[in-house]
């Protein structure tokens, strides 16, 4: 079991993620950022607060087990590929790469949006 502080810090992340971009991966929904709850349910704190727990142990066990995370956009698969090896980056000491490698994903992304 991973210790409190890695799982502290995936929960904050996850209320950050929450209220900065309004994305919950954790709560129902179709697996595309749309959420499948009320109003009510999405200003619940508790509701929150669980969602970002479970959130928190499925991604420290994923992490684990190695990340699966899907199939490419063909319009954004550039940008998925500056991502991923952004991620691989952060899972060194390598900052800076991986800075430079989420700038160019944003950049492609909004590329992409043309």
């Amino acid at each position: 079991m991973r210790n409190e502080v890695e799982r502290k810090r995936i929960v904050e992340a996850y209320l950050k993620m929450a209220d900065v971009a309004r994305y919950r991966p954790a709560a129902p929904g179709d697996g595309m950022g749309s959420v499948y709850l009320t109003e009510e349910e999405i200003a619940d704190p508790v509701r929150l607060s669980a969602e970002a727990a479970k959130y928190a142990q499925d991604f420290l066990s994923q992490e684990d087990s190695h990340f699966t995370i899907g199939v490419s956009d063909s319009s954004t698969n550039r940008a998925l590929v500056y991502a991923i090896e952004a991620a691989r980056a952060l899972c060194s000491p390598a900052p800076d790469l991986a800075i430079a490698l989420l700038q160019m994903a944003v950049e492609e992304t909004k590329a992409s949006k043309k």
